[in-house]
């Protein structure tokens, strides 16, 4: 009786000592899971990092080498002129946010929780940052910079390497500051001729007693061409030029060219009017503006204002054009016009046209 109780006390041992053998070998198995896929997918991110943080350095010597960054379209120079400081600054800011995340990953990597939660932290603001990027240039500029799409696209990637929990939070997040931008309203109900000062790429100077203009053209508007290469023959019209896009050269005698002028400010004055062709001439006389659309419109506005020295007794409207008002409503696009965003396709360039970035 007594060997029978040892036996089943011996049987009995053996079998609790197997059943935490196995434990302890799967909790093994599951720890070591989880902590190779925790080093598998910083490693991802670590390179994504590293890559990101290479680009923005190149970019960084590009701007330093040929004094402007490296873009693939006309995006990137509309969407600078919109900042209050200059893309460098925002490269350099942007090398360091990578070079943190680098360092936080590498340390999450070696087991530290702190840099994990801070390389997370780090990524869901960059994805917050980034909505706002993004909306504002689907709603104010209405054009996108590719090169600041590039840079959202490493973030983008860096989110998704940490894991598909983090990933679909930082994607909410990222909707969400969408949503809110597109939904707001950005046009100025009231004064929208109070900036367009602003967007003055040169001015050539004439009679000060006759009205001032402001011509809003575009470097591959053809129509715009022709007014430009007019306005010439009368030297005695004081005019200011408001491009709607990045100009780098503009042959026209006389101009007094400005340090700094935006495209922003000309295409979101036009915005405001609803105005969405050009060209455009506005006149500017005592506190009094008219705004003229289409080439040959402002061909008769021209002639008009420049005659009006032998019609001193007149009044000044009647010395313009009536087809349409001294006031600012919303113009319709005129047929002798092309588009602000697409400008007229097949356009040619002439000798007094401005021209453009190359993208």
């Amino acid at each position: 009786m007594t060997g029978s109780l040892s036996d089943h006390a011996k049987m009995g041992g053996k079998q609790v000592q197997k059943t935490y053998i196995l434990k302890q070998y799967i909790y093994g198995m599951l720890h070591q899971t989880k902590r190779n896929t925790l080093i598998r997918l910083p490693r991802l991110s670590l390179l994504l990092a590293l890559a990101a943080g290479i680009t923005i350095l190149l970019q960084l010597l590009v701007t330093l080498l040929r004094g402007e960054p490296l873009c693939l379209n006309q995006g990137c120079e509309i969407v600078e002129q919109s900042t209050r400081i200059a893309s460098y600054y925002f490269n350099l800011a942007g090398l360091l946010f990578f070079l943190t995340v680098f360092f936080c990953l590498r340390r999450a990597r070696e087991g530290s929780r702190p840099g994990a939660l801070l390389a997370q932290s780090l990524l869901l603001t960059a994805m917050g940052i980034e909505a706002v990027l993004i909306g504002y240039q689907l709603i104010i500029t209405k054009t996108f910079c590719s090169y600041c799409l590039f840079i959202f696209l490493f973030v983008l990637l860096l989110n998704l390497a940490v894991g598909l929990r983090h990933f679909s939070q930082s994607l909410l997040l990222f909707l969400s500051v969408t949503a809110a931008f597109i939904l707001l309203e950005y046009k100025q109900p009231h004064a929208p001729s109070a900036n367009y000062t602003e967007g003055v790429y040169g001015t050539r100077s004439g009679d000060a007693t006759k009205p001032h203009l402001y011509l809003f053209f575009s470097s591959n508007c053809p129509h715009c061409e022709e007014i430009i290469s007019i306005l010439e023959d009368f030297p005695d019209l004081s005019i200011s030029f408001n491009p709607v896009n990045i100009v780098e050269e503009f042959d026209v005698p006389r101009l007094e060219q400005r340090k700094a002028y935006s495209t922003a400010v000309n295409r979101q004055f036009l915005e405001v009017l609803d105005i969405h062709a050009v060209p455009v001439l506005l006149v500017r006389s005592n506190a009094s503006l008219a705004l003229y659309q289409g080439k040959d419109e402002i061909n008769s506005i021209i002639a008009a204002l420049s005659n009006s020295a032998e019609r001193e007794n007149e009044p000044a409207s009647s010395q313009w054009p009536a087809s349409r008002p001294t006031s600012i409503p919303g113009l319709p696009d005129a047929n002798d016009s092309c588009s602000v965003e697409a400008g007229c396709k097949g356009a040619g360039s002439g000798s007094s046209l401005p021209k453009s970035v190359s993208p």
